[in-house]
């Protein structure tokens, strides 16, 4: 998979998450409910990123770690 598909597929990934989340908040009448989802919007990239790409595991790992407990604490 090239860089373009695979930042392509991330996008992809990331708009239908945000999507359905919005579609969500919308039929709730609760827009406030979007916010505390933009930190696992990172951590969904994340591990999209961490599965399609190749480089050195354990680099990968303590990258992939470290995007989750800061995107989970957001």
């Amino acid at each position: 998979m090239s860089y373009s598909e695979l930042y392509f597929s991330g996008l992809l990934i990331i708009i239908i998450a945000m999507t359905l989340l919005w579609l969500v908040s919308v039929f709730l009448k609760n827009a406030s409910i979007v916010d505390p989802f933009w930190g696992l919007g990172f951590v969904i990239a994340g591990v999209f990123y961490f599965y399609n790409t190749e480089g050195l595991e354990i680099r990968k790992l303590i990258v992939l770690t470290l995007l989750v407990i800061w995107g989970l604490r957001l």
